[in-house]
This record gives C-alpha cells, sequence and structure tokens, in this order.
C-alpha cells in the first residue's frame, strides 16, 4: 500500500528522505534515543525479512508490503535542501515523522477490483496525455513506465512513449503522463496492465490500473493564408496550411476566379474582380470525418477592362525622377499608382503630362490614368 509522507516544499527547496530507527523519550528531555530494532529488523528492512519499504522520494510517496500481520512504526527523516549564494546546497531544516503501519490478514471473501481509466486526452503535436481514473492510483518511479503503460500511436507503434507521470491532484485521481514523442492526429490507444517484472500501477489494497482505452487526437485545423487586399488582373497566390492532414476539401469564391490549384490543395491561383469590390474564398477541410472551415476576405484595388486612353504614351521606361505622358485627351487626367500587393501609394492629378515618382521607391506599379471619358491600366517600373 503505498502513503503520501508530506507535501511538496512550499519555498520549492529539495527535500530528501531516510528511514531511521524510531525514537524514544520522555516529557523531561527534547532529545530523543535510537529505539533497538528486534532481530530481522533494520533501517534496512524496517518491516523485517517478510516486508518492504521502498521511498519514492520524487513523488514523496513510501510503498510498503508485508506477508505478516504486525504493527510497525517507521521513522522517516525529512531533510530540506537549498543552495546559497555559492550554489551549494545547505541544509535549511530537518523534521522527523513516524508512520504507524497495521498489517491485518484479509478477509477470505475479499475481493480486489481492477482500477479502470476514466478519460484520456491529448493534444496535436503536444508531449504529454492527461488521464483521469475511477479510483485512486498511488504512483512509484518504477510504475508508470512504457512496460506497465502502453501508448500505441495510429500506426499501432509501441516504441516507448510513456516515460514518467505527474499527479496533479490531491486524490490521485488525475495524472499528466509524459511522453518520448509527440502527439500525431488519429486514434491512440492506451494499455494498462500488470507485467511480470513489476506489479503494475497499484491502488488501495493492492487494486490494479488494468484497462484499454481509445482517445482521439484531433489535427490542426486548415488555415489558408494570403494577400487580403488585390489588384485585379494580376494573379494572386494563396497557401494553405496543415493541408497534409486533409482526406479531401471543398471550397468556393466570390468576386474572383480560381484559375489552378495544386493536387495536394496546399497552394491556390486567383484573379480577383471586378475592381473596388470584396470578395472571399472559403475551404472546407474534411479529415476523419469531421470537417473544419477557413476563409480569407480581400478588398479588390484596380480598374475593370481596360480601355484605350486615345494613343497615350509614358515614357522614360523605367522611370525614374518623373513620369512623361505623351496623348490626344483634352481631358483633365488623374491618376493613382497601386503596388503590387494592391496598396494606393500615390494619387492626384497630371500636371503638364507629368507626375513626380521621386517619393516612391524601386519596383513594379500600376499606373491607373483617368479622364472624364476613358481609363487605361498600366504597368510601371521605378528605378532611381
Amino acid at each position: 500500500m503505498p502513503f503520501e509522507i508530506c507535501e511538496a516544499d512550499p519555498d520549492g527547496d529539495s527535500l530528501s528522505f531516510q528511514i531511521i530507527a524510531p525514537k524514544g523519550g520522555n516529557a523531561g528531555s527534547l532529545a530523543g534515543t535510537a529505539i533497538a530494532y528486534n532481530t530481522g529488523y533494520s533501517n534496512a528492512a524496517p518491516l523485517g525479512t517478510n516486508g518492504t519499504a521502498t521511498v519514492d522520494s520524487v513523488n514523496r510517496m513510501i510503498l510498503v508490503n508485508s506477508s505478516n500481520q504486525q504493527n510497525a512504526i517507521l521513522n522517516i527523516r525529512i531533510i530540506e535542501w537549498s543552495k546559497d549564494t555559492s550554489n551549494t546546497y545547505k541544509i535549511m531544516g530537518v523534521t522527523e515523522r513516524e508512520m504507524i503501519f497495521n498489517f491485518v490478514t484479509p478477509p477470505t471473501n475479499y475481493a480486489v477490483n481492477n482500477i479502470q481509466i476514466d478519460t484520456v486526452n491529448g493534444n496535436f503535436s503536444a508531449d504529454s496525455i492527461f488521464i483521469k481514473t475511477v479510483d485512486p492510483i498511488y504512483p512509484t518511479n518504477l510504475n508508470f513506465d512504457s512496460t506497465q503503460l502502453i501508448l500505441a500511436n495510429p500506426l499501432g507503434d509501441t516504441t516507448n512513449f510513456i516515460n514518467g507521470a505527474v499527479p496533479l491532484s490531491s486524490d490521485y485521481k488525475n495524472f499528466k503522463l509524459t511522453l518520448t514523442d509527440s502527439l500525431t492526429p488519429g486514434v491512440w490507444t492506451l494499455y494498462a496492465r500488470m507485467n511480470n517484472d513489476s506489479i503494475g500501477v497499484l491502488g488501495a489494497c493492492g487494486s490494479l490500473l488494468v484497462d484499454t482505452v481509445e482517445f482521439f487526437v484531433s489535427p490542426p485545423p486548415p488555415l489558408l493564408i494570403g494577400p487580403t487586399d488585390s489588384i485585379y488582373g494580376p494573379t494572386a497566390i494563396y497557401s494553405l496550411l496543415n493541408y497534409e492532414y486533409l482526406d479531401s476539401v471543398s471550397f468556393g469564391i466570390s468576386n474572383g476566379t480560381i484559375l489552378s490549384w495544386s493536387n495536394d490543395y496546399s497552394q491556390f491561383d486567383i484573379e480577383w474582380g471586378p475592381m473596388n469590390s470584396s470578395g472571399e474564398f472559403t475551404l472546407v477541410g474534411y479529415s476523419f470525418g469531421n470537417s473544419d472551415t477557413t476563409s480569407i476576405s480581400v478588398q479588390v484595388h484596380g480598374i475593370g477592362i481596360p480601355e484605350n486612353l486615345d494613343n497615350i504614351l509614358i515614357y522614360p521606361v523605367p522611370a525614374s525622377e518623373r513620369i512623361l505622358l505623351g496623348h490626344s485627351s483634352q481631358n483633365p487626367i488623374s491618376f493613382k499608382i497601386y503596388n503590387m500587393l494592391g496598396q494606393e501609394t500615390l494619387s492626384g492629378k497630371v500636371v503638364s503630362n507629368q507626375i513626380d515618382i521621386s517619393m516612391l521607391p524601386d519596383g513594379s506599379y500600376v499606373l491607373l490614368l483617368v479622364d472624364t471619358e476613358h481609363t487605361r491600366k498600366l504597368k510601371i517600373q521605378i528605378k532611381n
């Protein structure tokens, strides 16, 4: 039967544990005197030759076992350690705790019931899972490992996934199991059983954690990424994150045309339009019988179907300080310049057939020219 020796140190200091001889004394003296053990008993064998007492310092538990009916007193010395300014451990305090154990013969009609797992859950890419048991179980360093608790991934691989456990509640029904690998999407299986190399994971009165339970790890949801502003005409490219976990997809678009997509749905090429409107691309991904929806909204800039602005010419190519226009239009001309992300970078009126672009950095742009009768879109290159 396991018992908790003490709580964790509230200051976070280290604790060490040692089984020592019980003490005797009287009210007139504060100094205790070690009581001699009977024959066959000692600090190393405080329960005699037919019993064991093992201290689990990580979980602050003591596991006792005896095949003899007896009353026994175990004295456990707890030392609190902390590092000083030179990073050397020093003793902060010493406490001794006597624990009384009464071993009795169990009734002949007593039946030990196996402990079952209530719930198991884990998240994608995590290196731990969380379990809740119906009855309390008491961890020791020798119990919680990949022999007593076997974790099989969706492919059936059981290679040493579990390497330890941490109790999360004082009732010892909630535990965090640490893993040697991260969780992938799919159905995982946890086997809890008794093995030949140990007694297994124990509860009260020798009850064993014996159960098999499945739990599902959800894949990460799909996510569309790409420009949320676009110019009518050029192709905009959108990528789909976590596409590798999808079984199939369905998708739709408003105010745009899907020109092409990759076979694994990792990339989509889209042309947005008409101009000065909003569009939306929506994708539904299906995986393990479940679905997730992702969408991206886009504001479309630029012009519609280009029209001729009476034989207009622009020069020089590439332009640097200014753009010069040659045209036969008699109407005033206004302009807007967009970068390749669809963002407006400059606008105004054409004065003396010139547009000052000295403040724009090098790159490719779209020039929109508008008079009272015509509209025209031209791609320009600026190089200072």
